[in-house]
């Protein structure tokens, strides 16, 4: 394990993922980059080369994903599943957002599912 470790340090791993997580438009998406590790399970290894390859072709050549601002949710929706609980004002608001974002993406994809079959 020490000498994966080493190999992590020397591929500055921990930078990268820094790098990456600039792109990330939500804080769901800053935590899955946190969450990344690498891993040495080749049909994982290829799956994912294979949806980064396709979000490559789509950022470079399509129109952009309908991603707006994205809101995380999972506290308001948690709350909301608890009996006689109130929200605030704004959580409505803010799953609402989330529910049309979610389904201008699906459309988004439907239209596209030839083009990016793993997306």
């Amino acid at each position: 394990m020490h000498e994966y470790l080493n190999a992590f340090q020397k591929l500055e791993f921990l930078k990268i993922k820094q790098y990456i997580r600039r792109y990330a438009v939500s804080s769901l998406g800053t935590e899955h980059v946190d969450e990344l590790t690498p891993s040495s399970d080749l049909p994982l290894i290829r799956r994912t080369l294979e949806l980064v390859s396709e979000m490559k072709m789509l950022l470079e050549s399509d129109d952009p994903l309908p991603l707006d601002l994205l809101y995380d949710v999972r506290t308001s929706l948690a709350r909301a599943s608890i009996e006689n609980y109130l929200l605030t004002p704004d959580e409505p608001h803010k799953i609402a957002e989330t529910l049309r974002i979610s389904k201008a993406n699906l459309g988004y994809f439907a239209r596209r599912k030839e083009r990016y079959p793993l997306l």
